[in-house]
């Protein structure tokens, strides 16, 4: 491992750009070999030596693992692997696999839902079927909307915007909407908004981080699929997958048990979860003053189980 661990130091200290790692298919592994290859990689990472690039003025670049995988898959095998800390280390909606994937992952990236108009488009696009998409008016629309995107400043005018398209070209001006979200003028207009949700994150610097960076990513992913959720029920839905992601896989499933918060004695309800059913962050949370409460539609909004309203027509 020491021989590795070296060239993979020698590596990222030549590389000229960061250094991206693509791991596939780690689901299709079994429970003892998903838990050996991430603890081998943290391993990896750790002991790697700090070596600089051929520049000694530059630091080494950055290296980062991307990996493509069920995280129930993942979760379970490290509840299987540590099984006998089950009780001692779960918390409430954090059950043990779930701590270990927030200590593994900076970032867990969904993949973006895609709907029956979005179906046949791509397969009319494989088939090579013309369709009305390349009509002036829509290339004219397009070329507004796009504009008037550069000129949006905050994450809500970009919405807006998205939602005052149609839906074809709201499809193809999808990817310059996400661009202007990662402009530094949108970005830090969104951290200022997202400041009025402070109080419902955990006390510590890394759960802050994690809540902003999370947002950005859903943000981006559910705009991908023409989902024009507004950010104040996004932003409480992040925080929620953030604090309580077991709570929130059962939600995701069930949207309208979010209507049972306050209540402990639905036979619906899965027993692990009861607890968290009445707790008063929780409520607290599905209630608060800006983008409260979450209904049964605004939570398939925000994890992308519903269409927009064009489309579903």
């Amino acid at each position: 491992m020491r021989d590795i661990s070296d060239h993979f130091g020698w590596l990222v200290g030549k590389a000229r750009r960061p250094v991206v790692i693509f791991v596939d298919d780690l689901d299709r592994c079994s429970e003892g070999y998903v838990v050996e290859l991430l603890e081998a990689v943290q391993t990896l990472i750790r002991d790697a030596p700090q070596q600089r690039s051929s520049d000694s003025t530059k630091e080494t670049s950055t290296v980062s693992f991307v990996f493509a995988a069920d995280g129930a898959w993942i979760r379970k095998s490290y509840e299987i692997a540590y099984e006998k800390f089950t009780e001692t280390v779960a918390e409430p909606g954090r059950p043990l696999g779930y701590l270990f994937l927030d200590k593994l992952f900076q970032l867990r990236v969904p993949v973006p839902s895609i709907d029956a108009p979005r179906q046949q488009e791509y397969l009319s696009s494989l088939l090579r079927v013309r369709t009305s998409e390349g009509s002036r008016q829509l290339i004219h629309e397009e070329q507004e909307v796009r504009e008037s995107l550069q000129r949006s400043s905050t994450d809500a005018e970009v919405v807006e915007k998205l939602n005052q398209a149609s839906p074809e070209v709201r499809d193809r001006v999808a990817g310059a909407a996400v661009e202007r979200l990662t402009t530094r003028e949108v970005e830090a207009a969104t951290e200022h908004s997202l400041q009025r949700f402070g109080p419902l994150l955990a006390p510590n610097p890394r759960s802050m981080k994690r809540f902003v960076n999370s947002y950005s990513v859903l943000r981006a992913v559910r705009i991908l699929e023409g989902n024009t959720v507004p950010l104040d029920p996004l932003a409480l839905w992040t925080i929620l997958e953030t604090r309580w992601p077991s709570l929130a896989d059962h939600l995701r499933v069930q949207p309208d048990a979010i209507t049972l918060l306050g209540t402990t004695n639905d036979e619906a309800m899965p027993i692990e979860l009861r607890s968290l059913f009445d707790d008063h962050e929780v409520c607290r949370l599905v209630g608060y003053e800006h983008g409260g409460p979450l209904t049964p539609d605004l939570v398939r909004a925000c994890c992308g189980a519903v269409l927009p309203k064009e489309r579903a027509q």
